[in-house]
């Protein structure tokens, strides 16, 4: 690594959230693609259902794939890999171009993702990695947050591919970085794996307390973080009376809540140490759906939604943070498999929370807080009954 510290951390931070910023930029804009490019709404959801499934399955062979041939080359061929994707997208006829260029966007996203996250690993041991994961997750977690009102902008003044076109420049500039700062950053001692190694290894982790309880519970709050996603958009627009601009504005207002818990997670863990910290965080993202809900079922409360999701978003900022980095922190020779599987099971989670608000048989302004609460007390109740053996690796 040439670059320094400041730099460093904002390089691996772009790369850990251009998977978020390509998910949810061009949001705002799918009603017009599919005007656009001829398509039906369920061809237009179909770019995203492809990206996500598409990042989620990707990343279980990206990361041993940067334990076995380095993680530079792996990095440099995902961006390229982005680019020709986005590009694909930026310049799409019809609504199965966009599709396949989704789908290489998505592999490019996931290496850079899963890439990112074990350089990190790589560079920084003990309290040094919580604190550097913090900044990371961090800028992670805002990606959504302005992605959607930064596509809207765009598509208002420039049209719905200038989304495409900003991801495309941002996907250029972070591989010139990366070729003019990075170097190759892999233990030597690190595992290369076989095939049959791969899922022994895969095996392994979800077999061990230090790394399954920690990433399940930074699986939970994503969950509960894309069931907000899946229906807030109704609720704030439809239910709350906001109009597209404002959801965008509370939107990005509420990410300074995840600024927040970031600042504060490795002081916590300074304190109270790794999971201590990640269950009182599992408690205020708790805390905040229960308090989203009292503010539904008080006639549409905004200013008290608003400080609900502050208070959920400050448990997001402590646990995704702390969580991975404890589950990391005991794999130094597998950190590429440890932040893939970390990967695909952050995905797994936002599937399963954006579907359980559809499959809940209550409007979405009950739904949306009540899928959230679920997804963070399953995420609570396996942090508490976390095995001794994992709290002292952990």
């Amino acid at each position: 690594m040439r670059l320094g510290y400041g730099i460093t951390i904002l390089l691996l931070t772009v790369l850990a959230a251009l998977g978020m910023l390509s998910t949810n930029i061009y949001l705002p804009a799918m009603p017009v693609i599919g005007q656009a490019l001829h398509a039906d709404a369920a061809g237009v959801q179909l770019t995203l259902t492809v990206y996500l499934a598409a990042f989620a399955a990707a990343q279980l062979i990206v990361g041993p794939l940067s334990d076995r041939y380095g993680r530079r080359p792996v990095l440099l061929a995902g961006l390229v890999l982005f680019i020709a994707g986005t590009a694909a997208c930026l310049l799409a006829a019809g609504i199965a171009t966009m599709i396949g260029g989704r789908m290489l966007q998505a592999l490019g996203a996931c290496a850079a993702s899963v890439v990112g996250r074990a350089m990190a690993r790589d560079l920084f041991e003990g309290a040094a990695l919580g604190k550097a994961l913090g900044l990371i997750m961090t800028g992670v977690a805002v990606a959504p947050g302005f992605g959607p009102l930064l596509g809207g902008v765009l598509q208002e003044a420039f049209g719905w591919r200038s989304a495409f076109a900003f991801v495309a420049l941002v996907g250029a500039a972070v591989l010139a970085a990366v070729l003019a700062g990075i170097s190759e950053t892999r233990p030597a001692a690190t595992v290369r794996p076989t095939a049959a190694t791969i899922a022994g290894g895969y095996g392994l982790l979800l077999s061990t307390g230090a790394f399954l309880i920690p990433a399940l519970a930074t699986t939970a709050a994503i969950g509960a973080l894309f069931a907000f996603f899946a229906a807030s958009p109704a609720v704030f627009i439809e239910a709350f009376g906001l109009s597209p601009i404002g959801y965008g504005l509370v939107s990005a207002g509420t990410v300074f809540g995840v600024f927040a818990g970031g600042y504060a997670a490795p002081r916590l863990m300074r304190r109270a140490g790794a999971m201590p910290s990640i269950r009182i965080g599992l408690i205020l993202v708790l805390g905040g759906a229960a308090l989203l809900w009292l503010a539904d079922r008080n006639g549409g409360d905004l200013a008290g939604a608003i400080l609900a999701l502050l208070v959920f978003l400050f448990g997001m900022g402590i646990v995704n943070p702390l969580a991975v980095a404890a589950a990391l922190q005991p794999f130094p020779q597998r950190a590429g498999a440890a932040s893939a599987l970390i990967g695909a099971l952050q995905m797994a989670g936002a599937a399963a929370g954006a579907a359980l608000v559809s499959l809940l048989p209550l409007p979405a302004i009950e739904a949306m807080p009540a899928a959230m609460f679920a997804a963070a007390l399953l995420g609570l109740i396996g942090a508490i009954r976390q095995p001794a053996a994992a709290a002292q690796t952990a």
